[in-house]
């Protein structure tokens, strides 16, 4: 399950970041790039236990402080208390270091929100009267979208689909619901995405099996 030999650690560390970044009020974004940060770290070094937990948090720290706001992001002092002390103000640091030494610098993560967010603008920017017909409806699908999004970052069936295809597979459900013509919307994307429709089709088959999907927010939305 990519870098991770344990499921329950890894369901514990994503439990523990999430719980995090509802405690800061941040972005979904945020959580999102933390654990790509994470998992393109331990593709060069394994660890486990405490080292996994501080590698988790610093990467979390690195995230902050890329996609939050300058006057939001806390000290390094404060966010040793937020995490609970769990770590020193050095451990965290020395972590930081070390994780950007490993991945080179390399921090530009296309994520599944970002995914979302281009399928989405696209698929508003041709199709908005014919599908969403106000500003209203359109922005509350994309908060659940979003919001899904998030989800499927954290479910183990989902973990060898790259972001893209997750994201494109999300947005075939929640398209769906609206439509009859959804494939061919999807696969207009996919033409020019250069992404195979079977391995949308294949994810979309596992989203729509699991807790994912659907969503009392998402019935909302699309009614």
């Amino acid at each position: 399950m990519g870098p991770y030999q344990d499921v329950e650690e890894w369901k514990e560390i994503l439990r523990s970041l999430l719980k995090l970044n509802q405690k800061c009020l941040f972005q979904s974004e945020t959580f999102v790039l933390a654990v790509h940060i994470l998992d393109d770290f331990l593709g060069f070094v394994k660890v486990h236990g405490k080292y996994l937990n501080c590698a988790a948090y610093a990467s979390y720290y690195i995230a902050c402080k890329l996609l939050e706001e300058d006057e939001f992001v806390p000290e390094l002092s404060t966010f040793v208390e937020l995490i609970g002390h769990k770590f020193t103000t050095n451990d965290i640091t020395r972590m930081e270091k070390i994780i950007l030494e490993k991945t080179e610098w390399n921090m530009n993560h296309v994520t599944i929100c970002n995914f979302l967010d281009i399928y989405y603008s696209l698929v508003c920017g041709k199709y908005f009267k014919t599908l969403f017909g106000s500003d209203s409806l359109a922005y509350s699908i994309y908060r659940n979208l979003a919001a899904q999004g998030v989800q499927c970052i954290t479910y183990v069936s989902l973990i060898n689909f790259k972001g893209s295809i997750k994201a494109l597979a999300l947005l075939s459900c929640t398209l769906e619901k609206i439509t009859s013509r959804w494939f061919s919307y999807i696969e207009e994307i996919c033409q020019m995405g250069k992404i195979q429709i079977q391995d949308v089709l294949e994810c979309r088959d596992v989203i729509k099996n699991s807790s994912v999907w659907p969503t009392k927010e998402a019935e909302t939305a699309t009614k």
